[in-house]
């Protein structure tokens, strides 16, 4: 990307900040009145679908997961913007980066799932993330008999994972390690 787009996509990303910035109050406003607030999804919302993608493709790289050089730096963008509304110091952006990194893949493999006709919902309820879940840690794998629900309630809801190509599996594995890593973070930081 050449410096006149990278600048170009510096002022779109600022004037769409600023135009979730109000709604940003309004919600800072509701979290003061007990209601909740995730500064993880800013990022997420103002990114455009392609650099969505990239992102969750970098993640869900097993040679070397993590964000390319061209990837972060398109990304990192998104991520000082959304980070400067909430004052991060530079600890807290750089775990502010990666739980984006984390948040977004989850986002993009959701609309994935859903257009292959596995309902994302589904599968937060039946592995118990969410907020005021249980959000069990699966960074190491998916325990047998959580794998074994899951795979009953997908089937159950009318999907033939055992027909699914491999790159459906695939998905829906890093949604739960994704869903997991994140739904463990906000839970714990909600207590």
């Amino acid at each position: 990307m050449n410096f006149l787009n990278s600048a170009l996509m510096a002022i779109a990303m600022t004037a769409s900040v600023a135009l979730i910035q109000p709604a940003r109050a309004q919600e800072s406003d509701a979290t003061e009145e007990g209601g909740s607030l995730d500064p993880t999804s800013c990022v997420s919302d103002i990114i455009e679908d392609d650099l969505r993608a990239r992102v969750a493709a970098d993640m869900m790289n097993d040679d070397l997961p993590g964000l390319s050089d061209a990837t972060k730096s398109e990304f990192s963008i998104a991520t000082m913007l959304c980070g400067a509304l909430y004052s991060l110091d530079d600890a807290q952006q750089e775990q502010y980066d990666q739980m984006s990194a984390i948040f977004t893949s989850r986002v993009w493999l959701a609309g994935d799932l859903e257009r292959i006709g596995i309902s994302p919902q589904l599968v937060d309820d039946t592995m118990g993330f969410g907020p005021g879940r249980a959000n069990p840690n699966m960074m190491d794998g998916i325990p047998e008999a959580d794998l074994k629900r899951l795979i009953e309630a997908i089937t159950e809801s009318g999907f033939d994972l055992s027909s699914a190509p491999q790159e459906a599996v695939r998905e829906l594995s890093y949604y739960v390690t994704f869903s997991s890593v994140y739904w463990g973070v906000v839970g714990a930081a909600a207590e």
